[in-house]
């Protein structure tokens, strides 16, 4: 079951309970509806202390729902989660460099009072740093090179996409370096971008060799769990290891 509420004008507030059913998820997702109708910004609070189990049809319709949701998430300053539970903390954990626009955070059952104060405070969020992606001129069109800094915007990423996609034009293979600089993450309009999913796809066939630089942890060990499955030559180096990068990259 799931329960809305609107504690204060600027939050609202979802209480899941027992088992949630298909219904419930069409009823959030009207409610979610109603309020970006009327409302620029708003908290949200997401209650999952007596939440016990989902059925498969309402699962598919969240994901959905939620894909959905990506391009929108600038609109959520502050989402704060109600559980005991270990594993909304985890789910967290992984979010909240990806989603620099939205501050997350987890409050225990019996601090839901100050979850909902947190939710609605997000005037205090400051506006995002304007850094984005660089290119790097390499003086060779078969390695290219960008710089990452700051919070990757939707703009910045065709930036990157327009020289990645004049390469991949050509049969031979390139060599990619990416360096990362007080990366703060993405913002969430790129997750939902049709050229950021064709490039990530192309990329797989037409990279030879790929330095990482000075990448922030989450980001080498996704790298180095799933770099082994792809037929690209792909190495992690820290900061002070840039000059080696470029030493193997051009060899």
């Amino acid at each position: 079951m799931i329960t809305i509420e609107s504690p204060v004008t600027n939050v609202l507030a979802i209480r899941l309970s027992g088992t949630v059913e298909k219904s419930d998820i069409e009823t959030m997702e009207k409610a979610f509806q109603d309020k970006l109708d009327t409302d620029d910004r708003f908290g949200l609070v997401a209650d999952m202390t007596d939440w016990t189990d989902i059925t498969g049809d309402a699962f598919a319709e969240d994901a959905k729902f939620e894909f959905g949701l990506l391009g929108k998430l600038n609109r959520f300053p502050r989402i704060a989660l109600v559980s005991d539970k270990k594993f909304p903390q985890a789910v967290m954990k992984v979010l909240d460099p990806l989603i620099p626009a939205v501050e997350l955070r987890v409050f225990p059952a019996t601090e839901r009072d100050q979850a909902i104060e947190f939710a609605s405070e997000f005037d205090e969020i400051g506006a995002l740093p304007k850094h984005g992606a660089t290119v790097l001129d390499t003086g060779n069109p078969k390695l290219l090179g960008f710089e990452i800094e700051g919070v990757l915007s939707n703009e910045d990423m065709e930036r990157v996409i327009e020289p990645l996609q004049h390469a991949y034009e050509s049969d031979q293979k390139i060599d990619l370096f990416v360096r990362w600089t007080n990366y703060r993450g993405v913002h969430p309009s790129i997750f939902v971008n049709p050229s950021f999913i064709s490039m990530k796809l192309s990329s797989i066939s037409h990279i030879r060799r790929y330095a990482v630089v000075g990448a922030p942890v989450w980001i080498k060990n996704l790298a180095g769990t799933i770099g082994s499955a792809l037929p690209i030559d792909m190495r992690l180096f820290d900061s002070d290891e840039e000059d080696e990068a470029w030493t193997w990259l051009r060899s």
